[in-house]
């Protein structure tokens, strides 16, 4: 079972959705209201993190930021088209400062984007965080944009193991958000920290209940 949340004021826009989902396994919940240009940072633990996300979005759009390589697989490719994500390539400093540029275009146009700061899954790490690159936070500072920090838990166990079509119950957790007067005066290091503390500190939350 996924556990999904979404937005309240584009509630009247789910029941089809909603009928659907609940009848694939999803549950959904509902968690305040939407705003235009809001920059989600996450922990990124699998593969179909953002699909747990973006799946309940329904005609809201959220752009993600994606990595070059693997937006380059079967199917994937056509899948970047049409949510209108912005490429990064993570293995060029030029890609990388590429990237995070057009990310920052798109956030200025009113658009949604979901970013994961430490870049790449890594399944093998369970529900612990990885290392979250303070460059993509740049895309927050110079947009001026609110940031809403997500926990993931239990999302790596999803289709990562011999059993792959096994039912895992994931959950997703957006938290309060960080408007830019709470940031305004840090530096990109500084607001990473900022957003990996409150996101592990849910974990925590999680892991004590």
């Amino acid at each position: 079972m996924y556990n999904v949340l979404w937005f309240e004021d584009e509630d009247y826009k789910f029941q089809t959705f909603k009928e659907l989902a609940e009848a694939k396994g999803f549950a959904l919940f509902p968690v305040g209201v939407r705003r235009k240009g809001i920059n989600e940072l996450k922990l990124h633990q699998g593969k179909y993190d953002a699909l747990a996300i973006l799946r309940n979005m329904d005609d809201i759009p959220c752009a993600p930021l994606w990595e070059l390589k693997a937006a380059d697989r079967i199917l994937a490719h056509e899948m970047a088209y049409l949510v209108n994500a912005v490429l990064i390539d993570l293995e060029s400093m030029k890609g990388k400062a590429k990237g995070i540029v057009d990310a920052i275009e798109q956030i200025k146009t009113g658009s949604n984007m979901l970013i994961f700061p430490e870049g790449k899954t890594n399944p093998d790490k369970g529900n612990a965080l990885g290392e979250f690159q303070s460059g993509c936070f740049a895309c927050s500072l110079k947009t001026k944009t609110t940031i809403v920090p997500v926990a993931i838990y239990d999302s790596y166990k999803a289709m990562n193991g011999n059993d792959v079509f096994a039912r895992v119950t994931a959950q997703v957790h957006f938290l309060d958000p960080i408007r830019y007067d709470e940031y305004k005066d840090l530096n990109k290091q500084e607001l990473c920290e900022l957003v990996k503390n409150r996101i592990q500190a849910k974990l925590d939350e999680i892991e004590r209940a």
